[in-house]
């Protein structure tokens, strides 16, 4: 029987702290994947952020071992654009579009950009359906369909029922970047 090493990692900036601990692969991978965050959180402090507006989605478990939960570490850059709060992503910003159809297509490229940057490939559509209720343009009779013909080249439309997901591609990646950069901006 192989013994298995615990590690631990911890990160204080102005006790923010942000803290992995499990098995020392389990921390070496943790700390790959983020990286990033943990570099930018180095370099400057974490802000405290105030909602405007809160679309609450739960961060489903079958996703996030309880192990690796991830709901108290944020790229900090995004911090305007959406919160991870008791383990539900909350969209924060106005969502832009002229039409129902275009905010929509947004919604989910901003909600699957914000699951993706906490390590889940897909975003399921009924949370994205809440995030345009919450934000008050939910089209009800067209929402399918707008997510269907959003843009075939920016995710891949997975599943039926209450089983379909997206999940983003490289252009939709780029393309929730952009909408996000043009969020902070305004």
């Amino acid at each position: 029987m192989s013994e298995t090493k615990e590690a631990k990692i911890s990160i204080s900036i102005i006790e923010g702290k942000f803290e992995i601990s499990g098995s020392e692969e389990f921390v070496n991978k943790q700390i790959e994947n983020f990286k990033d965050v943990i570099t930018k959180t180095l370099e400057k402090p974490t802000n405290q952020v105030s909602s405007k507006m809160n679309s609450e989605i739960p961060i489903k478990e079958k996703h996030i071992q309880p192990s690796e939960k991830q709901s108290d570490v944020q790229d900090d850059s995004y911090s305007h654009i959406y919160v991870v709060d008791d383990e539900k992503i909350r969209i924060i910003c106005d969502i832009p579009g002229k039409t129902a159809a275009e905010k929509t297509l947004n919604a989910a490229l901003i909600y699957a950009f914000a699951k993706n940057n906490l390590g889940i490939e897909e975003a399921n559509v009924g949370e994205i359906k809440t995030v345009c209720q919450n934000h008050g343009f939910l089209d009800k009779v067209n929402y399918s369909t707008h997510i269907k013909k959003g843009d075939p080249k920016l995710y891949l439309d997975k599943g039926s029922g209450k089983e379909r997901a997206i999940k983003l591609v490289r252009p939709g990646i780029k393309k929730a970047k952009e909408i996000i950069e043009l969020i902070i901006a305004d």
